[in-house]
């Protein structure tokens, strides 16, 4: 006597945790958007939906799209300089739930203040505060109800915790100056 019997042996994954990518820590400038974009990967099969959010505390305008994982926040022009720790969290929509997270820092420091202008032998000379490293655009305009200001040819990249422009071409016999951060 023999019986044959069939049936069907269904394998369900397991699931796995996303990973979520480093992330470095930021300078931000009062008054500047600060953005970072995050990135996860998921090996599960098929691929789990990720959702990204933000750990308590945040500062609280910081945003993070849930979909793509981009981090937006502009400190307010009066944001005190300091350190602020923010933590990214990726949550699948596995079974159960699993999720990774990374934490940073983002340092806020004031944005560029002009310390001096000196005029002498038909040139001006500008400083300014500055961030080592950072790079810098030096514009400027004859006329305050001008809607437009004018690159200062040659953009500087600064080495210290100043950085100095001079113009060589001033025409008009009075002219507005202004120091602009490069991203």
């Amino acid at each position: 006597m023999s019986a044959t019997n069939s049936f069907t042996v269904n394998v369900q994954e397991v699931n796995s945790a996303p990973v979520l990518s480093p992330i470095s820590d930021q300078v931000a400038f009062a008054g500047y958007r600060l953005t970072v974009t995050n990135s996860a990967t998921d090996m599960d099969l098929p691929t789990n939906g990720l959702t990204f959010t933000l750990d308590s505390g945040a500062p609280s305008a910081a945003f993070i799209d849930p979909a793509n994982g981009l981090f937006v926040w502009t400190p307010a022009t009066n944001q005190l300089p300091g350190t602020n720790t923010v933590t990214v969290r990726v949550t699948d929509t596995g079974a159960p739930s699993l999720d990774d997270s990374k934490t940073f820092r983002i340092v806020v420091v004031p944005p560029p203040l002009i310390e001096s202008i000196v005029a002498s032998n038909n040139s001006v000379s500008i400083r300014w505060s500055a961030i080592d490293g950072r790079s810098y655009r030096v514009q400027i305009k004859s006329d305050l109800s001008q809607t437009n200001w004018n690159d200062l040819a040659g953009d500087v990249s600064s080495t210290g915790s100043t950085a100095e422009k001079t113009d060589t071409s001033p025409s008009e016999s009075q002219r507005f100056y202004r120091v602009m951060l490069l991203f």
